[in-house]
């Protein structure tokens, strides 16, 4: 049985957890974002997740479609 490695990063839009994010990404790691901006960036400094997420994509990683909860209903279970 392979087990798929998740991680739920919160505050991945930018700064320490958008690096976290994407160093997840890079180990294999299906990685769901969240954070305050989601699509339009409503801060002067910038970011959103939907920019982090498509980053952890273009470097390879892989970002999930669906929310966290989807992800427990398919795998009945998450660990943290």
């Amino acid at each position: 049985m392979t087990i798929e490695r998740v991680a739920l990063v919160t505050g991945a839009s930018r700064g320490v957890g958008k690096r976290i994010a994407l160093a997840l990404g890079d180990e294999g790691y299906a990685v769901y974002v969240s954070g305050r901006s989601s699509v339009l960036p409503t801060d002067p400094v910038g970011g959103t997740t939907e920019a982090t997420a498509d980053e952890v994509t273009s470097r390879g990683g892989y970002r999930r479609g669906r929310s966290l909860r989807s992800y427990e209903r398919r795998s009945g279970r998450h660990h943290v």
